[in-house]
């Protein structure tokens, strides 16, 4: 990305990968909500002056899907330190985390490694 210096990113922030959306079974908690929106944003301002849109998608579950997009905005704002306990409290309880499916981290593994393949060209 830093190489291609795009003019804007495009996040489709659809959250039914969480654990609680029966429809997709990924199993991704808040805390990878909070990641990919945390790691976007850094990216649209390393490589193109912070334009970053960010469009819905899935998402079953009304509750998680608001906890998301509010830890998304609350990320986009700068605004985590400010509110504070209460944005500790859009996460997941550690409780009530599924444990990981192997089958499926091998899974994200090669697809990882295929893409790795696809868009990182090799120096010479």
């Amino acid at each position: 990305m830093e190489q291609y210096q795009p003019d804007a990113l495009i996040l489709q922030f659809g959250v039914d990968g969480h654990f609680s959306d029966r429809m997709v079974g990924l199993k991704l908690s808040t805390r990878v909500y909070e990641y990919i929106s945390a790691q976007t944003h850094a990216l649209a301002h390393r490589v193109c002056q912070g334009r970053l849109v960010v469009v819905g998608g899935g998402g079953y579950e009304p509750e998680t899907v608001a906890r998301c997009w509010t830890i998304l905005m609350a990320n986009l704002s700068n605004q985590t330190a400010t509110l504070g306990l209460r944005y500790e409290a859009l996460h997941d309880p550690i409780s009530e985390l599924p444990l990981p499916d192997e089958k499926a981290v091998q899974q994200a593994r090669q697809m990882l490694q295929s893409a790795r393949q696809l868009f990182i060209q090799p120096s010479n």
